[in-house]
């Protein structure tokens, strides 16, 4: 390590009492687990955990236990916020970025049938007894999840 400014910045208002408590369905809506947790741990200076510029080889040995402790604060996060049935997984895990690329892995899948129903759900919407303006947040809403979980088909056919 060279200087203080090559050491990534955890200096932030990490409180493990102040968690998020809402739990998303992962396996339901990947995407939007994986949002709202960069969310949250941007917001908490602590994204780094996860994507590997805060990895083990970047600190030195005076500060591997604040490392730790923020890993630990990560994990704790993690814990809190995925389904009951996947902590099994997570419990005995030491690193908050192996937990997220085994997450991952397990549910970043395009799945065809949730496709077929958020495109059915869309075709299908009315506005029933809803205000204009709440029906049109329903709609944009089904469209930007479809708009996730669908590639554009200019990116993915070469010109």
């Amino acid at each position: 390590m060279g200087s203080i400014e090559e050491i990534p910045n955890l200096n932030s208002g990490l409180n493990s009492g102040n968690q998020t408590n809402q739990v998303i369905r992962i396996d339901y809506n990947y995407l939007m687990f994986l949002s709202s947790m960069r969310v949250a741990l941007m917001g908490r200076n602590t994204l780094g955990m996860i994507d590997g510029i805060c990895s083990k080889g970047r600190f030195p040995n005076s500060m591997g236990n604040h490392r730790e402790r923020v890993n630990v604060i990560v994990l704790s996060w993690l814990m809190n916020s995925v389904a009951k049935g996947l902590l099994g997984g997570i419990m005995y895990t030491s690193s908050a970025q192996t937990v997220c690329e085994d997450l991952a892995e397990r549910f970043n899948k395009v799945d065809d049938s949730r496709n077929f129903n958020l495109y059915k759900t869309i075709a299908t919407l009315t506005q029933g007894s809803a205000s204009v303006s709440v029906y049109f947040s329903n709609l944009k809403d089904l469209w930007e999840e479809f708009e996730a979980l669908v590639p554009r088909l200019d990116m993915i056919v070469p010109n």
